[in-house]
């Protein structure tokens, strides 16, 4: 899991880092974000940035412990069922018609492997679609997930994300209409910066955090921190409450999906066993 205190430590220590090592050590970072110094200064600039890499890395290493091990299983599992079809199976079937006529069995279990197969060849064409989907445009994708439903789990992290950005800029004193305004321009990130776009529009229209609130395309959850923070004038602390209990959610949600898929795996090794065993009984059935 994510450490909360840990994250907290490590952007306490951005916030307070001296200007001219911040200069110093991450100068090559900003260029993407330039057209943010028309609104923050460089040293809120280079705290933004810096905290937003050290929370990105956090949430990469944590997913990638949590999905390697399941990962690395699901591709032994596929290479075990490759080798038990095209390898193991035949060599049965000839073994088998030696001692008797009677395939039956063998054809049924050649047959569930070849559906075990097709199902994650299946799978692998999807998720390369919809990866290819999101790359083509990341915004629309996110629209089309959040319009089938708006507690899954990519919007889910999605909200976390925009949460985390605007929290950073708002511990510095900004002011929430500017940081709508400066998230609007993020670079290389069109959901964030589409939403945040979004709300600043809505502002510039005349309409109030309660209306916007309601529109917003993101989870029911932080909708329901946002506006009791609004109706409370605690915004900041609800949605600081709102960003823990939502890193915990969310790794709960992946160890959750990682747990399942382990247990399907394991059942399905499991099976195959069995049925090898009750294949390699056969010859020895037909001698008796």
């Amino acid at each position: 899991m994510i450490e909360n205190g840990a994250d907290r430590n490590d952007l306490e220590a951005v916030f307070q880092m001296p200007y001219a090592q911040l200069t110093a050590q991450f100068t090559h970072l900003i260029e993407p974000y330039r057209n943010m110094i028309a609104y923050i200064s460089e040293i809120e600039l280079y705290t933004f940035i810096i905290a937003k890499k050290q929370f990105q890395k956090k949430i990469r290493d944590t997913i990638i412990k949590i999905i390697t091990y399941p990962m690395v299983l699901s591709l032994a599992l596929y290479f075990i069922l490759f080798i038990f079809q095209f390898i193991i199976i035949p060599g049965l079937y000839d073994l088998i018609l030696l001692f008797e006529e009677h395939t039956g069995p063998l054809e049924f279990v050649s047959g569930l492997i070849t559906i075990v197969l097709l199902i994650g060849l299946i799978l692998v064409i999807i998720t390369f679609t919809l990866i290819y989907q999101y790359q083509k445009d990341k915004y629309r994708f996110y629209q089309n997930v959040f319009t089938l439903s708006s507690n899954n789990l990519y919007v889910n992290f999605v909200t976390y994300r925009f949460n985390i950005y605007y929290l950073i800029l708002s511990k510095q004193g900004i002011p929430s209409k500017l940081i709508y305004q400066v998230l609007s321009m993020m670079p290389k990130d069109p959901c964030i910066s589409q939403i945040a776009a979004f709300i600043h529009h809505k502002l510039n229209d005349g309409m109030d955090f309660l209306q916007i609130n309601s529109e917003l395309p993101l989870s029911k959850q932080y909708k329901h921190f946002f506006r009791t923070g609004i109706a409370t004038g605690k915004t900041n602390q609800l949605l600081n409450k709102f960003q823990m209990l939502q890193e915990t959610q969310l790794v709960r949600r992946i160890q959750a999906m990682a747990r399942k898929l382990q247990i399907g795996i394991y059942l399905l090794i499991g099976l195959l066993v069995v049925m090898l065993y009750q294949l390699l009984l056969l010859p020895l059935r037909g001698l008796t």
